[in-house]
């Protein structure tokens, strides 16, 4: 039960959209469900994170719901207000953009990515409440000017996860990605053996497998005074990254700690 809430939380999400169908816009049921949809958009993710059971599954169920919600949402409110032709070819565009980037990164780098950036948390946070303001007592001048700011906002953050996806390159994010995977499983062993040594009895054994290991401890810090480090530590921070991706390697204070560490025992077992 554990494992599964966060899905748990986001398939409710999915039962939400549905029902959102058979209730008039903006009528008290409608609002109720539409709260709830935004509330466990933010639930599931804190959950996950917070009983650390994030999941590739997770990632690509919390994406599928954003856009079963988004368009139960979009057809409640297509009948009932008035949008002209140019809006709609914007809107348009902006889908054509999101949908674009979704097919790449399948049909390319052969992974789900989502660009899990600041801005596209903004334009979330504001095309949400934007929505939720078309159904209150605001002049309708106002409320034009609300969704012209919407497009604008969902446009910069569609062409800014297009651009994060394409200019990073097919071949730079799936190496990059198999890059930290490997780094991360080097950090991982060399993070067990430093807990062997530090809370066992040090055995011919024990030092045996530590000597062994230190080739791929070598490999860490050439990763980590490389390039290569600096350029996943910049993907990282612009959200290329999947969340559920284990990126502990990219933490500076964790790779460093760790080499600190192994230098000091290298230096009480002998060399």
């Amino acid at each position: 039960m554990k494992k599964n809430l966060a899905n748990i939380i986001t398939g409710s999400r999915v039962i939400c959209s549905l029902m959102i169908l058979f209730f008039p816009a903006f009528s008290v049921w409608y609002y109720a469900l539409y709260i709830y949809g935004g509330l466990t958009d933010v639930l599931d993710g804190a959950v996950a994170r917070g009983l650390k059971i994030e999941s590739e599954f997770g990632d690509k169920f919390d994406t599928i719901a954003d856009i079963t919600f988004s368009m139960a949402v979009f057809l409640r409110l297509v009948d009932l207000i008035i949008v002209p032709t140019w809006m709609i070819t914007w809107i348009c565009a902006i889908i054509l953009i999101k949908f674009s980037t979704i097919i790449v990164s399948l049909t390319v780098l052969h992974r789900f990515i989502t660009v899990h950036s600041v801005l596209n948390k903004i334009c979330g946070f504001y095309v949400y409440f934007m929505l939720f303001s078309l159904g209150l007592g605001i002049h309708w001048q106002i409320k034009f000017v609300l969704v012209i700011a919407a497009c604008f906002i969902a446009t910069v953050a569609a062409v800014h996860e297009a651009y994060c996806i394409f200019i990073g390159g097919p071949g730079n994010i799936d190496e990059a990605m198999d890059r930290v995977e490997r780094m991360e499983m080097i950090l991982d062993k060399l993070n067990q053996l430093i807990y062997e040594a530090e809370s066992e009895e040090i055995t011919d054994d024990l030092i045996s497998r530590y000597k062994a290991f230190q080739p791929k401890v070598r490999e860490l810090e050439r990763y980590y005074s490389s390039r290569e480090w600096k350029n996943d530590f910049r993907m990282d921070e612009q959200g290329k990254f999947p969340e559920y991706f284990k990126m502990g390697v990219l933490s500076e204070d964790g790779i460093y700690n760790a080499l600190d560490r192994n230098k000091e025992l290298l230096e009480t077992i002998g060399r």
